[in-house]
């Protein structure tokens, strides 16, 4: 048996999703402005290794 068989023989295919507020970037409020933490918010996305993630507070030009 491989790892991903269960013991019925079938293959235990798991979906990871995730759901991440990036909070607007339409607000220039110091520290906490978009600019200055888009590197962040790309970080903290990868590391959560998501098949699925669901963005909220999103603007198209806050693409990376």
């Amino acid at each position: 048996m491989t790892n991903q068989e269960t013991r019925s023989g079938c293959v235990d295919e798991r979906l990871r999703a995730a759901s991440y507020n990036i909070r607007t970037g339409l607000a220039w409020d110091g520290v906490h402005s978009w600019p200055l933490r888009s590197r962040a918010c790309v970080a903290t996305l990868e590391a959560l290794n998501a098949d699925v993630v669901g963005l909220q507070e999103v603007h198209g030009f806050q693409q990376c």
